[in-house]
């Protein structure tokens, strides 16, 4: 049995001989060369590195499309469209303001009843808003008596055209009137019966 062991390590022995030997010798070369040989390094490659300008967009000239002229219409169809507007629409030129004096005073036309009883005072009475506002004329005719100074006193209205307008007015201003008394033998007296009639007309331009 030991006899096969052997003949079983033989070869592998042998084998691992070989390679010893063989190593021994190649190191043995390596150290008695005094030649090294160096191995040229590869060159680089030449090359150049180009960098160019990128080239600029493309400009797309874009058309500019403009509005038509106005097209001027012809005179004459001007002239007609026009006379039609203002028939549709007629023009409205305004006219003069018509001024109206709200201080106007009365025609102060008294009416001689009794003799020549002509008053040495006399005031011009407002003109009524009303009758301003509406552009009415008129007259109011009025009783009084004129007392022994002169004075009037118990006025009232005895006429009026048109009614409802001057009478206020006329009663107003009447009672501010003087006159000269009646004087009888020397001495003055009152006087009744005595009567004035108040115009009231607007101004003519």
């Amino acid at each position: 049995m030991f006899a096969q062991n052997q003949a079983r390590f033989l070869p592998i022995s042998g084998a691992a001989m070989a390679s010893t030997f063989g190593l021994f010798y190649l190191m043995q070369g390596l150290v008695a060369s005094d030649t090294v040989t160096l191995i040229e390094p590869r060159t680089r490659p030449d090359f150049n590195i180009v960098i160019s300008d990128p080239e600029p967009p493309e400009v797309r000239e874009i058309e500019r499309v403009l509005p038509p002229p106005p097209i001027e219409p012809e005179p004459n169809k001007l002239v007609h469209e026009r006379k039609l507007v203002d028939e549709i629409f007629p023009t409205r030129i305004p006219g003069p303001i018509p001024k109206i004096q709200p201080q106007r005073g009365p025609d102060l036309s008294p009416t001689m009843i009794d003799g020549d009883r002509i008053p040495l005072v006399r005031v011009t009475p407002n003109y009524p808003h009303r009758a301003l506002q509406n552009a009415v004329e008129g007259w109011a005719l009025v009783e009084f008596t004129v007392n022994r100074h002169g004075e009037v006193v118990d006025p009232s209205i005895i006429d009026a055209e048109p009614k409802g307008f001057f009478e206020k007015a006329t009663l107003k201003a009447i009672q501010k009137f003087k006159y000269k008394p009646t004087v009888v033998d020397g001495q003055p007296r009152a006087t009744p019966g005595v009567r004035f009639r108040m115009v009231f007309d607007l101004a003519d331009d």
